[in-house]
């Protein structure tokens, strides 16, 4: 008898050879139009589908390897847009990577190659889409383009936890994992930094689209000391999406500095230069976020992993670990104020006088930021007509303009800069409830997984990741619900949440979330 399932791996290569085909088709296509139009664009969207196709075939036969393109891609993805006038088509090239990934994990854990995630805050997590799925059809949304919009950004990155949970099977990986992440935050804060010195061209073509120049160029002036500070996007469409993933880089550094030197191969040294140079660009960022999220993050990180020291065997070198880490961000300030004093005095001017400006007629907006701006946009949202019902998922998501210009239908709502004010503008007063209720239950049981492993190597990354979590659904979403919606915080959150769950198999301790015993060999 014929054993199937030795023939079942083989089953992709035909679908390789078709998407091969269709490379070289789509090669020779491209490069006659770009040759007779004499287009740089033609050439680049030639490139970006040569790679494209190459990464979707290779993904198909391994959806761990498509991880790390899919990862690569959602961050430089914005770096093809600005060259190719803000292309819509580039805008979801993501997306059907991660369509072939999600087909290729179903195919592997159906085969049994992959391990199965039980999720302990789904049932408080399905209550929240099956609002929002509801509400596609509320009779105030304009169009139901809205209410896709709103799943695909609320729900199309939540698969992303259940190949998280599989794709770390030991340490190494782990190790491998976090190198990845952290080489790529520091090559592209290196980018932010070399535009905030003054090449701000670098990477950031002179004449972006229309709806993006704003973005793109943008330069802030101190209010005190009137001193100009360029706001660096890097390889970014905007500034603003790029002080949030110099946020998520931080964190992720941080925990991943301590856990390599807690580990006893100490490979990820490089980690310490490169945390280094992503705290440099958050100075040089002109952002004020990217200077106090850090912070703060660093003071909680720390702080959490100097009171649980005691109850590490390892201790000395973790905090070996976080004395390594502030000393590589500690000499990265010096060297941008002792090299570069002006960027990095002006930046530091802009910060200060608006975070904090006592005895100027200017007020402090670290208070009004935090607090009073978003609690206007909450009492905006409870004095609105459809507060009770909502206008439908997706009228006031990240991208709505996209939409409205789409149907040719000019929205009148609000975007609002609270979330949960968002939250009520789409779904109504219940939206807000649930968000809270499943999220809570999410961090909850992210911060039973964090307890098991205080004793255990990889705990500093299952803290920083949990911190992470907190921050977008909570903290950010009181800030805006775009902190969620930012497709690369999105992604991020769910895959690093599937690999907290996973951690406790890497320490013996079993699988963290009760998936069955078969599947968790």
């Amino acid at each position: 008898m014929v054993d199937l399932r030795r023939q079942l791996p083989q089953s992709g290569r035909p679908l390789s050879a078709v998407l091969s085909l269709a490379a070289v088709l789509g090669v020779v296509w491209l490069l006659g139009n770009a040759i007779a139009a004499e287009a740089a664009r033609g050439v680049i969207l030639l490139v970006a589908v040569i790679a494209a196709v190459i990464v979707a075939a290779k993904t198909v036969n391994d959806w761990r390897g498509g991880i790390y393109f899919f990862l690569t891609w959602l961050v430089c993805e914005d770096l093809v847009r600005k060259y190719m006038g803000n292309n819509m088509y580039v805008y979801f090239a993501k997306d059907v990577l991660a369509a072939i990934m999600y087909v290729s994990f179903l195919t592997d854990r159906s085969r049994g190659k992959a391990l199965g995630f039980r999720s302990p805050f789904l049932r408080a997590f399905g209550f929240f889409f099956l609002l929002c799925l509801a509400q596609i059809a509320n009779p105030n949304s304009p169009s139901i383009l809205y209410g896709l919009l709103g799943l695909k950004l609320y729900f199309y990155y939540v698969p992303m936890v259940f190949l998280g949970y599989a794709l770390i099977r030991s340490q190494r990986e782990l190790s491998r994992f976090l190198a990845f992440n952290v080489a790529l935050a520091a090559l592209v804060a290196l980018v932010g930094i070399i535009q905030a010195l003054g090449w701000k061209n670098f990477l950031n073509p002179q004449t972006l689209a229309p709806e993006l120049e704003t973005l793109g160029h943008l330069t802030r002036t101190s209010p005190l000391t009137g001193l100009e500070v360029p706001v660096p996007p890097s390889v970014f469409v905007s500034a603003g999406r790029f002080d949030s993933y110099l946020v998520l880089a931080f964190i992720l550094a941080l925990g991943a500095a301590s856990y390599e030197l807690v580990r006893p191969q100490r490979r990820g040294k490089f980690i310490f230069p490169a945390l280094g140079i992503v705290g440099a660009a958050g100075l040089l960022s002109g952002s004020r976020s990217a200077l106090v999220y850090p912070v703060a993050s660093a003071l909680v990180l720390v702080g959490a992993m100097a009171l649980q020291a005691r109850h590490l065997h390892l201790q000395r070198q973790l905090l070996k670990g976080i004395r390594w880490s502030f000393a590589a961000l500690c000499l990265s300030i010096v060297a941008v104020f002792f090299v570069f004093p002006r960027a990095g005095g002006a930046s530091w001017s802009y910060s200060y006088e608006t975070l904090y400006s006592e005895g100027s007629e200017y007020r402090s907006d670290l208070l009004y930021r935090a607090w009073d701006y978003p609690m206007g946009f909450l009492s905006m949202a409870l004095d609105s007509p459809n507060w009770a019902t909502g206008s439908g998922t997706g009228t006031g998501s990240l991208g709505v303009q996209y939409v409205s210009k789409l149907v040719g239908i000019p929205y009148q709502g609000w975007i609002h800069e609270n979330g949960f004010a968002t939250l009520i503008e789409e779904l109504g007063v219940l939206g807000p409830i649930l968000w809270v209720i499943w999220s809570a239950v999410l961090v909850f049981s992210a911060w039973r997984v964090v307890a098991r492993l205080r004793g255990a190597e990889v705990f500093p990354v299952a803290l920083a990741i949990l911190w992470f979590a907190w921050l977008v659904l909570f903290w950010y979403t009181w800030g805006g619900i775009q902190g969620y919606q930012n497709f690369i915080n999105n992604a991020y959150l769910w895959l690093l949440l599937g690999v907290l769950f996973g951690l406790p198999r890497l320490t013996g301790q079993g699988p963290s979330t009760g998936v069955p015993a078969a599947d968790s060999r």
